[in-house]
Formats: C-alpha cells, structure tokens, sequence
C-alpha cells in the first residue's frame, strides 16, 4: 500500500537524525564477509559461540530477495545490527526478527537509530506494521517499545522459542509477547484514570498477586527493575517472576484487558479493558519524533 509522501519524507528525516545523533551509518548489508561479520557481533552480544544464532547462507540469500539486513557502523566498527523479514499481511507488514547493539555502547541511542531507519525503510516500500516480539520482564524494552515507539501488545506466547542457550536466557522460559507497531499511526498512552495493582513487588523481591477481581479504570502490574541482573544473582526468584508474570497477564488478556503503555516510575505495565479505553490514537502530521 501506498504511504502519504509526507509521511515517508518525516520518516526519512527522523532516520536520519537519529543515525546523525548516534554517531553511526546504516548500511544494508548483502555480502557474506558482511553477514558473517553479523552473526559474530550477535554471538558476543549473547554470549553464544559464532555461528550458533543463524546460518550465513539464509541470511545472505534473505537480504538478496528484498529482506532487511543492515549494519550499525560507527566508522568502519560494526556497533548493531538487524534482520527483519516480510510477514503477514503479506506488503504490509515486516517481523523484525532480531537486533543488538555491542555492548558499552548503550544510552548512544543506535537501537533507536535502527528502529527509525526500519521504520523509514518501510515506509518506502509502502509496507505500514512492523511486528517483534521481546520478553516482558525486561523493563528498559517494555519502556522503549511502548511509550517511545508506540507500539501495541497482541499476544502473549508461552515458551516461544522453547529452551534458549545463549548467556542470557539459559536456564529461563522464553516467553515473550508480541508487539505491533502501526507506522502510520501515533497512540498515546491513557493516564489518569484510577489504577489498582495486580501484581507487585513483595518484601522478598519476588511477586505478590495483590488483587484476583479487577475492579478499576486501569491495571498495574508491575516487573523487576532489572530482570538480567536478578538472573545472574538468584535464578530461581527470576522464574517466579516468569511464571507470576506469565499468570496475571494471560489472564487479563483473556479477560478482554490490553497494554496501553508502561510506567517507568513503578516499573508497570498499565492495561485497561478493551471496552473502557480511550487509545488516544491520531492520524500522524509529521511522524512520531524521535
């Protein structure tokens, strides 16, 4: 589908600010010293030996046949990268599968610079979603992807990617949810309304169910402030998060209850039932900032 041109020419700019501001070019990438050169940087990333994460071959041959494949470079340094391939509806949305940035470089905003450059990238060729998926309890990306992006949660899938054995998630269930970003349009989050917690933070760190009959305008539930952190410490309080967390949200989203943002003061995701809400949606003029 066709994207307003003022719409894809805001994107453009955005993109390229954010690249400017990080300090880095983004390339796409198609050649196999490249792609090799990707799946190493993702390896230390995750802790995981070179070559375990994907095959050299397929992503060359991806990035060939129109897919998103592109490098982070701080000068001639690769510093990020990310692969995104079409999905379903098919022309109008791309799944970005994975992306990281090496490690020391946060707060330089390069993921941001990624993610407006996908953004751009798509818009381009009239493409109007971007899906993902990441795990719930890492609140710095629940933060980014739903109040700075604007992305939506749709589903929350149990064990996803079945066992994982790279350096971060060895050992824990891979539950993640899964997030739509509708490019054309902005979402605010609703705030105000009176918010009663669900699950919380209890005097032993791990997570307390506070309320089983949500009677309230707006839910929280609340999240680890640092979830990786707490696995490298005590693996088995970081499972009990996952299972508790697993709990209350399957269960509200059952329950006709959605995501509509994510407070980074109390490190909470706010729902609010599907039939209360007020998204706070507008046609974008100019884009979402960045």
């Amino acid at each position: 589908m066709r994207q307003p041109r003022e719409l894809v020419a805001t994107a453009v700019q955005e993109a390229a600010d954010c690249s400017l501001r990080a300090g880095v070019d983004i390339r796409a990438l198609e050649r196999p010293d490249d792609i090799s050169a990707v799946w190493g940087l993702f390896g230390e990333i995750w802790n995981v030996p070179n070559g375990e994460l994907g095959d050299r071959d397929l992503l060359v041959a991806m990035a060939h046949a129109g897919n998103y494949v592109v490098g982070a470079y701080d000068a001639d340094r690769l510093v990020g990268a990310c692969i995104g391939f079409f999905g379903e509806p098919l022309g109008d949305s791309l799944h970005s599968h994975i992306a990281g940035v090496s490690s020391g470089l946060d707060g330089r905003g390069i993921g941001t610079a990624m993610k407006y450059h996908q953004r751009a990238w798509c818009l381009q060729r009239g493409i109007g979603q971007i899906t993902w998926t990441f795990d719930p309890l890492i609140a710095r990306n629940a933060a980014f992807n739903l109040n700075r992006l604007g992305a939506r949660i749709e589903d929350y899938l149990v064990e996803f990617y079945g066992p994982m054995n790279d350096g971060r998630n060895l050992g824990q269930p891979s539950d993640r949810v899964w997030v739509v970003w509708d490019l054309t349009t902005h979402h605010s989050p609703v705030v105000g309304a009176r918010s009663t917690p669900v699950l919380a933070l209890a005097p032993d760190g791990g997570p307390r169910r506070t309320s089983s009959t949500p009677a309230a305008d707006q839910l929280l539930v609340s999240i680890p402030t640092d979830i990786e952190a707490l696995r490298r410490t005590d693996p088995a309080m970081a499972g009990r998060w996952r299972y508790g967390l697993r709990e209350v949200m399957t269960e509200l989203m059952s329950a006709g209850w959605v995501v509509i943002g994510f407070d980074r003061t109390a490190t909470s995701y706010l729902f609010a039932s599907d039939d209360r809400r007020d998204d706070g949606s507008d046609r974008m003029a100019s884009g979402t900032g960045a």
